[in-house]
């Protein structure tokens, strides 16, 4: 077989020789592996739809506190309480708002453009292997 005959395995590499019984236990190993990632995929579905409920609810009661000036409710049936409470958060460090702010600090968007720059060639990169599941198209 020639690369061009199967271009998805001509980066592969086998660190150390496989034993049989190594080789035995991979079908059932990558079977067990798909069904585990399909479950947390279903499992994380059913976490965002939650999140949203709550999202929706959170601002609901929220907006309840607020209009009607309260801090804090007792609950009767746990004993605890919801309180509102702020907080402050930081803007991100994107790109956009990075070079935003250099610009400023820097008097010039030049100088800022090349700041950035010398800090993205600078960044390092670590190698992270990782399983993925591709679909081969039959024909």
């Amino acid at each position: 077989m020639s690369d061009t005959e199967h271009p998805q395995v001509e980066n592969t590499f086998i660190s150390e020789q496989p034993r049989d019984d190594d080789m035995a236990a991979l079908p059932q190993a990558i079977t067990s592996w798909r069904k585990n990632m399909d479950d947390i995929a279903q499992l994380k579905a059913q976490i965002r739809e939650k999140n949203k409920h709550a999202k929706v609810l959170e601002e609901l009661i929220m907006k309840v506190m607020k209009k009607n000036g309260i801090d804090a409710l007792a609950l009767r049936n746990s004993g605890g309480r919801v309180r509102l409470k702020q907080t402050k958060r930081l803007e991100g460090l994107g790109p956009k708002n990075l070079e935003r702010l250099l610009t400023e600090k820097l008097g010039s968007a030049e100088a800022a453009a090349e700041t950035l720059n010398f800090i993205q060639s600078k960044r390092t990169a670590k190698d992270v292997s990782k399983l993925v599941h591709e679909s081969i198209p039959t024909a």
